[in-house]
């Protein structure tokens, strides 16, 4: 299957940030290993994160990926309201999905479930992950009285289709 992903990247020109967002896909793709995509390329030209457009770029994966979380939750709920232990280790032909795949999307933290990636290509899973990646990791750096390899460089966002 296929989706769109979104990638928070740094960069002092369009072309760095693009680079960089070629680079996160690439480390996200399998080559002969356990990565969480078969396949993927960018498909945008990166656009600065604090721009109406790059809000929305952002905005759209955390509600994909929210909605994705509380669908999980909604099934796991479920499933643990009505089998025991047991059933759940060995679950075989019960209905819809077994309980572990839902355990396992929603703490997923790359793959199908996460929609929006980092600088380093982790997945941004909760609002206080987005909010160090958007200050370019403030909290590391500045904070710490460090100098911030990414000081200069600004926030872009880009989208690349991948292949899971």
């Amino acid at each position: 299957m296929h989706m769109k992903i979104r990638i928070i990247t740094y960069g002092k020109t369009r072309k760095q940030a693009q680079e960089q967002a070629e680079a996160v896909v690439k480390g996200l793709c399998c080559n002969g290993c356990s990565d969480p995509f078969d396949y993927g390329s960018v498909i945008s030209t990166p656009t600065l994160a604090d721009t109406k457009k790059g809000k929305a770029l952002i905005d759209e994966a955390m509600n994909y990926q929210r909605r994705e979380f509380k669908d999980s939750l909604r099934q796991i709920r479920a499933k643990l309201a009505t089998m025991t232990d047991d059933e759940l280790f060995d679950e075989r032909d019960g209905v819809g999905l077994p309980a572990r795949f839902y355990m396992h999307n929603a703490g997923q933290y790359r793959g199908s479930a996460i929609w929006l990636y980092d600088d380093d290509g982790e997945g941004i899973q909760e609002s206080h992950h987005l909010e160090n990646a958007l200050n370019k990791w403030r909290c590391l750096y500045e904070d710490q009285g460090k100098d911030n390899p990414s000081a200069d460089s600004r926030v872009w966002v880009s989208v690349a289709d991948v292949h899971y």
